[in-house]
């Protein structure tokens, strides 16, 4: 029994592949021919390709001629934590990350796409939100990523690459567009950071005019005192000297005076005919205090330091004043602060400078392909072909049999 059995499944196949068979001529046509239109269709097909290369950095040597640009920067902004970066700085890494952080944004693909003719032409007739979605998601088309690579000890900091990387139907164009994006972002780059060394330029002169201000009225102000502090003088002898006069002191009557510093003060006697006094003078500068019986100096001494100051020059008065030649000093050092000038200067090197080696790329060292894959096509269509012609044949063959039949 189970020998009849598999005799008749040996009976069923045997049934089932004389057809193919016998067709097979059918089934090839019909491969062929289904194979020719899947490769016409698919070489009618709008191609595509995708190409990338790797961006790099500048070399250092590309922003030499800006150190004293940055040594100026590094000083007047320099931040509390020495290890926190200046984001003003002109130098390679600072304008590389400006430049990944313009691109990101796509505005300045989406403005380079506005003027592609083809691209125009899909725009017709299109609302203006419509029309940026639609740029936008060409713009998405190009990109620039970064590659993050872990060393193989743990202690090893991780390092960064940036790949440049666009799929476009025609390859020129997609590296042209991507190149023209490329050095729009660099030149907004440049005005971002000529906008800054303007603005800091600006903001030294207002720091420096409004420190001026300040010192200009404590100069005016220390004038002003010392000048209280001659008339205060000149006052105070012509007491002492009406005081020798009337004493008939006319010559000096001191004997001994000596100065001895201390810690703290410095110690003053004196040793007269008259009288001995000793006092004790706080500070640096020897000062002779009030109580002192200053009229034993002999009121020819005295008439004649009256004399003196009465008749010294404003600019000798001001130079016996410590806080008028301090703020002085402060001042001038404030006039000879040429930093914001300086700045100005560099903001036009910058606008005259070639921006074209601000960053390494070369689309012709990267890889490049098209994603139009006509072997997979020729390969489908093949298979479909030959399955359409098996299937033909199979139910003509049903189909005749059955018409015999009846």
């Amino acid at each position: 029994m189970p020998n009849i059995k598999r005799y008749n499944k040996e009976i069923d196949l045997l049934d089932l592949l004389k057809p193919i068979w016998d067709g097979k001529l059918k089934i090839i046509v019909t491969t062929i021919i289904t194979t020719l239109i899947c490769t016409v269709y698919a070489y009618q097909l709008p191609n595509s390709y995708t190409s990338s290369t790797a961006i790099y950095r500048a070399e250092n040597s590309e922003f030499i001629k800006y150190t004293i640009l940055n040594d100026i920067l590094s000083e007047k902004f320099e931040t509390k934590k020495r290890n926190e970066n200046i984001n003003y700085l002109v130098n390679s890494t600072k304008v590389f990350n400006k430049l990944i952080n313009e691109f990101r944004d796509y505005d300045e693909v989406v403005e380079i796409l506005k003027n592609n003719p083809n691209i125009r032409k899909s725009l017709i007739n299109i609302s203006e939100s419509d029309k940026r979605q639609e740029l936008i998601g060409h713009a998405k088309s190009f990109v620039l990523s970064e590659k993050i690579f872990t060393g193989k000890s743990s202690d090893k900091p991780k390092s960064k690459d940036y790949i440049l990387s666009y799929t476009w139907h025609n390859i020129n164009e997609g590296r042209e567009i991507f190149e023209k994006a490329l050095n729009l972002s660099l030149i907004n780059v440049r005005n971002k950071i000529l906008k800054d060394l303007s603005q800091l330029a600006d903001s030294i002169d207002k720091k420096n005019a409004r420190k001026k201000n300040s010192l200009t009225i404590k100069l005016n102000l220390a004038e002003k005192n010392q000048r209280d502090r001659d008339l205060m003088r000149v006052r105070y002898l012509k007491e002492q000297s009406i005081i020798a006069k009337d004493l008939g002191i006319e010559n000096n009557q001191f004997k001994k005076v000596s100065v001895s510093p201390d810690e703290d003060s410095i110690q003053l006697s004196v040793n007269s005919k008259i009288k001995t006094k000793s006092a004790n003078v706080q500070g640096p500068l020897i000062e002779i205090p009030m109580e002192f019986p200053y009229f034993l100096v002999g009121h020819k001494a005295i008439d004649r330091e009256i004399k003196s100051i009465e008749d010294r020059p404003d600019t000798d008065t001001l130079l016996t004043s410590y806080d008028y030649n301090i703020t002085k000093q402060e001042l001038i050092k404030i006039d000879s602060d040429l930093s914001s000038q300086e700045l100005r200067d560099y903001i036009k090197i910058l606008e005259t400078d070639s921006i074209n080696n601000w960053i390494n790329y070369d689309f012709s060292l990267g890889m490049s392909k098209s994603l139009k894959n006509l072997k997979k096509y020729f390969m489908v269509g093949t298979f479909v072909g030959f399955l359409i012609g098996v299937i033909y044949v199979l139910i003509s063959s049903v189909f005749n049999r059955n018409k015999k039949k009846a």
